[in-house]
């Protein structure tokens, strides 16, 4: 599958942009053993709000003194989209069509057929396979909101940054699951990944190695209830009102709970459900969320402590930066 934007050759230089944080991984190849540096950036409140930049001048400086420390000028950018933006659907179309034929037929149907939550997308697709011949096909369509898409390149280009490709986070989070994990994932399992941050939980769901379910709940980062903390490149987060959090975990776990009830019963009539969790994310009581998912999911969850964990390495990288790690692997 081919990224929402893909214009220039790749580099193994990813970002990662959430309401709260900046992220970045280089990597000298596209293997995550090739993990050369890791870096991230406190966004204060109010400068991005569910993945739209909301204080444009605050974003910039940040961004340019992002790019001057971690020394990204003039080299290729990989970023993931906002998950908050993105519009996802399986759709039926003639078979008779070829891809351009398909994306053309995409940009027709779009405000008729094909309604989205805002105008002037970008969108990619991925046409599924199928055993049979008939007289329809199925394709994966991903669409986000085109000036947003533009906002970020924009910024990313007058920071003398070369943006050559966005992706959807759950697409590149289940490569590296898929590459890491192949012995343990049947094709016909419903494997959900969770990634839980400080500002939003990400939930997905793939069946066949192909995503069924994708779906962004925010929540509210009450900083009154942190202290964060930026040593060097890296940011810290304690929690120093521990009834309120717990309170704000058991909202978020009936959100959840929700989910996978809404997945089993409305999705697939009671006959499909969630086989196995794989747990990331950014929240420092990670190791509560997976002991409360265990609990009330009877699942079982997989979650390391960071990445040499998975990759079998010696390497201690925290588990939160996986995401713009998998982007790394992204060949173009």
């Amino acid at each position: 599958m081919t990224g929402l934007l893909n214009f220039r050759k790749q580099d193994h230089v990813s970002l990662q942009f959430k309401d709260h944080v900046i992220r970045c991984v280089i990597t000298k190849e596209a293997s995550e053993a090739s993990m050369v540096a890791f870096y991230e950036k406190a966004v204060p409140e109010g400068i991005i709000e569910k993945g739209k930049i909301i204080d444009e001048t605050n974003f910039v400086l940040i961004l340019e003194e992002c790019i001057a420390n971690w020394k990204l000028k003039r080299k290729n950018i990989k970023f993931l989209v906002p998950d908050s933006s993105i519009f996802f659907r399986k759709l039926s179309l003639p078979n008779n069509l070829t891809k351009e034929e398909i994306r053309g037929h995409i940009n027709f149907e779009i405000g008729t057929s094909i309604h989205l939550p805002f105008e002037d997308a970008s969108f990619d697709f991925h046409i599924l396979d199928s055993e049979e011949e008939t007289e329809t096909i199925e394709i994966l369509f991903f669409a986000v909101p085109e000036p947003l898409l533009k906002q970020y390149v924009k910024h990313l280009e007058d920071g003398n940054t070369k943006p050559d490709v966005a992706d959807v986070a759950a697409l590149s989070l289940y490569r590296f699951y898929y590459l890491n994990y192949l012995d343990q994932i049947d094709d016909d399992a419903h494997i959900m990944l969770l990634e839980w941050d400080m500002t939003s939980i990400n939930v997905s769901v793939f069946n066949h190695h192909k995503p069924i379910f994708l779906r962004s709940i925010p929540h509210y980062l009450d900083v009154e209830n942190w202290e964060m903390t930026q040593e060097d490149s890296l940011v810290t987060w304690k929690d120093i009102n521990s009834e309120k959090i717990d309170g704000d975990l058991a909202d978020s776990f009936t959100e959840i709970e929700r989910v996978i009830d809404f997945y089993k019963y409305t999705l697939f009539k009671g006959e499909k459900e969630v086989s196995k969790i794989f747990l990331t994310g950014d929240h420092p009581m990670l190791m509560k969320v997976k002991k409360m998912l265990e609990n009330s999911t009877g699942l079982e969850i997989e979650m390391k402590h960071s990445i040499g964990d998975i990759i079998e390495d010696n390497s201690n990288v925290a588990n939160k930066f996986l995401l713009p790690l998998s982007l790394c692997l992204k060949e173009v």
